[in-house]
């Protein structure tokens, strides 16, 4: 068994204390006398391990030479005068003759030191144009250290020669410093008989930053090399600042023993940070022993005491909640994101993420609902909390167009096992919480293990997937057709009349960036729509309230809507209520140009909507274009790229014609409603060929009419022609000709005007005459506009 072993950290005892309650005076002594430091030291206090007298840093190996020691510049801008050419020590260092890297450099640092940038320069130039190899500049800083490097690159003297120079040096020295075979070096070193040599790989360890933690945990969780856990364990201890967060990271690991090791070396390094996470792991009856174990004893080193499970979960609830609910957990950096360090399974190795504030919340919320969730596997609404937050901050990880990551007992995993019905209600949860990555998250979730009971009601109201169809983010409308689409019901189900309606509105996409203007006065809307478009926005104008909702309710492409406070029929206030009540439009920034006499109170009505601006009405290119920054601003991850749309617009192409395919299958399905969104979609390039293909499955007198105009379109691109040419022979093929009269005439004089026309162009549209004179089916065999199923 692997846990039936001695102690991985040595001679059978713990060595960061033994019993229950070990003595807090050193955290690697078992009680009694102090064993003595495998780092040398004899009794009473040890000495550092790693050399370096009574504390603190180990002293440096090699003393530079005084010359290279750089004086802080002066406080102000006047310098002393540079010595003049016969000064003793510039003829004394000419007359040496420096030429190799090391000699020049020598010379650069005691120029500086001197107060002759000018001099220093020139050598410095000699060197750069010796042009020496990242190994030789690697080779300088081992032989001078980082010092000397900082001060070149901070004197204001030497720039910018200088900084570029020592920059250079640097981060090649750091690259170096963390190349993974040099720091399994180091970490083997630390077993090293030899004081000297320990103290140094520790000094080489703690240099080269983070990536070093990366190797001594994968030792420390490596069975097979216990004799090295204790001083390794004793050097991340000294390492706290660096090893702290990639060691609570750890407790996250599947690997027992890791999260065993982990928890023994946190607490003796006494990390009050670590403590909520030790909780579930000192509590959890599911667990392994050793780790419970080492988990208790080191919240007793870190808190005094050790919690029992009833207070660890009161405190885990509280803790998983609070962050759930957003609060910040730490402070927040200038670019407004927290780091956190999370395991990775793929890698098996913890890594730093730098998430948004909230994002942390949501991550660090589930680390503790994890636990949580293992302390009271029966009670669903920490399982919530857990897969809520899980499914929210992996898909906000991800982004919300990439789908779960599938493997390692992830969110999706997780999810999954806990039964169709959980997962039903997670996504009832998200829909009513505004989580739209939760969202996304059990969707995929229920379309990988749904069936068609998903849909079945027994009250007349949609179920929850169903409901998702109305949800005000595009994205969730998409997912949840989709996983309805894959389910494939058999048979009508409340809300299903919603399934067209999403995907025959996606299909209306372009990708462009629209902005819909609504102004009573037409020529003032277009003036604002010239404005605008300095800011990448194609505009639609309406004159009246009536107007701009069926605008905004029809096309999907607006992400912003500008609205004068003097539009009526219906006045503004009934406008933006509309637009906020119908899910196609909930979630566009609405911006309302106000005269100067209701500003105030339209400010006031506007802050009811934290997606609405009220502002003075703008009048010049500059004034607009700041406050279509600050609207779209409010979108946050709601914004929706152009590359998306059109991608949610490919997919509902592709159910339609799954739909259009077979429609005997589908009979509650009103196929004939889906004929306006395909004619628009066959008007975008990036939709033809598979929309031509979705109205030659129609087959009515529209479809065919659209089909043939699209074929016959000289400026089109080819392929597209053809495939409007292809699917017009199959429409005519499922259900004969459905062209009037006029139509067939208008088809023949597009031939003959063909005559001076490209040749491919001529051969179309006598493909498209060969269509039109060819025997149509028997009545018998072709279906009827009246067989098309109709649905309701």
């Amino acid at each position: 068994m692997l846990f039936a072993q001695a102690d991985p950290f040595g001679a059978g005892s713990d060595p960061f204390g033994g019993g229950a309650s070990p003595a807090p005076v050193n955290p690697f002594g078992g009680g009694g006398s102090e064993p003595a430091n495998p780092f040398g030291g004899g009794g009473g206090t040890p000495a550092n391990p790693f050399g370096g007298g009574g504390g603190g840093a180990p002293a440096p190996t090699t003393l530079p030479d005084s010359t290279l020691a750089v004086p802080t510049a002066p406080a102000n801008s006047s310098y002393p005068p540079e010595p003049p050419p016969n000064d003793l020590l510039l003829v004394s260092i000419a007359e040496l003759k420096p030429t190799t890297p090391s000699q020049l450099l020598r010379a650069v640092f005691s120029l500086v030191n001197y107060g002759a940038p000018t001099e220093a320069k020139r050598y410095l130039a000699r060197l750069t144009d010796a042009k020496p190899d990242d190994a030789t500049l690697i080779a300088l800083q081992k032989e001078f250290t980082s010092g000397p490097f900082f001060a070149l690159s901070r004197n204001p003297r030497m720039q910018p020669e200088g900084s570029q120079f020592a920059d250079r040096v640097l981060s090649l020295a750091t690259k170096a410093l963390q190349e993974p075979d040099h720091l399994k070096t180091l970490v083997a070193q630390l077993q090293d008989a030899d004081i000297v040599t320990r103290s140094r790989a520790l000094a080489g360890l703690e240099n080269a930053g983070p990536p070093a933690i990366v190797p001594m945990i994968a030792a420390l969780a490596d069975p097979d090399r216990v004799p090295e856990h204790r001083n390794i364990a004793i050097a991340l201890v000294q390492m706290k600042g660096l090893s702290e967060e990639p060691l609570i990271a750890a407790l996250e690991a599947k690997d027992p023993y890791l999260r065993t090791q982990a928890a023994r070396v946190l607490g003796a390094m006494k990390s009050q940070r670590a403590a909520p996470y030790l909780m579930g792991p000192a509590t959890v009856a599911s667990y392994p022993e050793p780790l419970r174990q080492a988990a208790h004893r080191a919240l007793v080193r870190i808190l005094g005491a050790a919690p029992n499970p009833d207070t660890a979960e009161r405190y885990l609830l509280a803790r998983a909640t609070s962050y759930f609910q957003g609060e910040t957990p730490d402070v927040i950096g200038a670019d407004g994101a927290i780091e956190v360090w999370r395991w990775d399974e793929d890698q098996q190795q913890a890594v730093p993420v730098r998430y948004p504030a909230a994002d942390a919340s949501l991550a660090l919320a589930s680390k503790l609902a994890r636990d949580l969730h293992n302390l009271a596997p029966d009670n669903q609404e920490y399982r919530r909390i857990y897969l809520l937050s899980a499914l929210e901050v992996e898909k906000r990880t991800q982004s919300f167009d990439q789908p779960l990551s599938q493997g390692h007992g992830g969110a999706f995993e997780e999810a999954a096992a806990a039964g169709t019905s959980a997962v039903e209600n997670l996504l009832h949860h998200a829909l009513l919480g505004h989580r739209t990555g939760a969202a996304l998250g059990a969707i995929e979730v229920l379309a990988e293990i749904g069936d068609e009971q998903l849909l079945v009601s027994t009250n007349g109201e949609p179920r929850t997937l169903a409901q998702a169809m109305r949800h005000g983010d595009s994205r969730v409308r998409a997912a949840a057709a989709s996983a309805i689409m894959r389910i494939a019901p058999t048979r009508d189900f409340p809300g299903s009349s919603d399934l067209l309606g999403v995907l025959t509105r996606a299909v209306r996409s372009t990708g462009r960036r629209r902005a819909l203007i609504g102004y009573p006065r037409l020529r003032v809307a277009q003036t604002f729509a010239a404005h605008l478009e300095h800011s990448g926005f194609d505009s639609d104008f309406a004159v009246t309230g009536r107007s701009l909702l069926a605008q905004a309710f029809r096309e999907p492409d607006f992400q912003l809507i500008l609205i004068s406070d003097a539009i009526d029929q219906p006045e503004l206030r009934s406008v933006v209520q509309q637009l906020r009540r119908d899910p196609r439009t909930a979630r566009i920034p609405i911006g309302i140009m106000c005269r100067v006499i209701n500003l105030p109170q339209l400010q006031r009505f506007a802050e009811e909507d934290p997606l609405t601006l009220a502002f003075p009405q703008p009048f010049e290119v500059d004034s607009l274009a700041h406050d279509a920054y600050e609207l779209t601003a409010l979108s946050g991850r709601d914004w929706i790229s152009a590359d998306e749309r059109l991608e949610q617009g490919r997919q509902a192409l592709a159910h339609l014609n799954t739909l259009l395919e077979s429609p005997q299958r589908y009979p509650f399905f009103n196929l004939l409603a889906v004929e306006d969104g395909l004619i628009a979609a066959l008007k975008s390039p990036a939709y033809t060929e598979a929309a031509a293909k979705g109205l030659g499955l129609l087959a009515t007198p529209r479809a065919q009419h659209a089909l043939v105009d699209a074929a016959s379109e000289n400026g089109a691109h080819p392929a597209d022609r053809k495939a409007a040419a292809e699917a017009f022979q199959v429409a005519v093929q499922r259900r004969g000709l459905q062209l009037t009269s006029a139509q067939l005439q208008s088809q023949y004089d597009r031939y003959e005007q063909s005559r001076t026309l490209p040749v491919e162009t001529q051969e179309i549209l006598g493909f498209i005459l060969d269509v039109m004179e060819s025997p149509s089916r028997a009545a018998a065999d072709a279906p009827s506009p009246a067989s098309l199923p109709q649905g309701g």
